[in-house]
């Protein structure tokens, strides 16, 4: 129901990457992105900032990221399952 990628344990240069040269990662299903901060640009074309979180909710139908807040996005899963 909702897909699940992982990234890297090591970021790379240009931050965290899905590349897979370790065990656990599992590359982008939705934009088979190389590094992270490509997703965050699909939902914002002029983010100029560092991706430090690695953690996001991606809406497929708003193309866009709804949270990177950990305790938020477990709110809502919480919520949507009541």
């Amino acid at each position: 129901m909702i897909p699940v990628s992982v990234v890297n344990s090591h970021m790379a240069e240009h931050g965290w990457t899905f590349e897979e040269n370790e065990d656990g990662v599992v590359a982008d299903p939705l934009f088979d992105a190389r590094y992270l901060h490509q997703i965050y640009t699909r939902a914002d074309p002029t983010y100029t900032g560092r991706v430090t979180v690695c953690r996001f909710l991606w809406d497929k139908k708003k193309q866009t990221i709804v949270s990177n807040e950990s305790s938020e996005i477990i709110r809502m899963f919480n919520f949507r399952l009541r």
